[in-house]
């Protein structure tokens, strides 16, 4: 049986996901590459440090199941263009956090916003692979997910060695890719 191709705008959309998961993961593994100056600068003991690194996972179980879920209704380019959104906004309201509940509550959002993005990003490719090409297809969505921290830890650390661990959080080259990937994928869908 001859195998069938995943079209060029199937492969887009593959790659547009890709950067999703890459940004998705790299976003939760900057707060473990900051935790020394973070915890020096918020005065964190480290059970507090221990609670604002668990935290992320309060509604990242929740949020997938429902927020995936309403995907189906409202469809997955609005929903991973909101998800994408709200990485951002958390991402950069963490440059202004001074205390522990506050940095708390940005983890805990932020989880909530991540949660539902690989489940979301699976809806969204599955139309654009032809059924012998699936697995294929998600193989490469899903690696975002191993090559995102890979990818971003060296100049993430650089950053925060040189610049401050603020400056890990307030990415411009992060907000630019969201924007790019979410207005491509709107435009594809359109």
């Amino acid at each position: 049986m001859a195998r069938t191709h995943i079209s060029p705008y199937g492969w887009m959309m593959i790659f547009m996901l890709l950067g999703l998961g890459v940004i998705n993961f790299a976003d939760k593994a900057v707060l473990g590459l900051a935790a020394v100056p973070i915890i020096k600068e918020v005065h964190l003991s480290l059970a507090q440090y221990g609670l604002v690194s668990g935290s992320l996972f309060l509604l990242f179980a929740l949020s997938s199941v429902l927020v995936t879920g309403w995907s189906d209704r409202i469809g997955t380019k609005t929903v991973l263009a909101l998800l994408a959104t709200s990485w951002a906004i958390v991402q950069v309201a963490t440059v202004f956090v001074f205390s522990f509940p506050a940095l708390l509550i940005t983890r805990i959002i932020l989880g909530a916003g991540e949660g539902p993005s690989y489940g979301t990003s699976v809806s969204a490719a599955t139309p654009w692979l032809p059924a012998d090409r699936r697995a294929f297809g998600l193989a490469v969505v899903t690696f975002g997910s191993a090559i995102g921290p890979a990818l971003f830890a060296p100049p993430l650390t650089f950053l925060i060695v040189v610049v401050g661990w603020r400056s890990a959080f307030a990415r411009p080259d992060d907000e630019q890719l969201v924007e790019k990937v979410t207005r491509s994928a709107a435009h594809v869908h359109s």
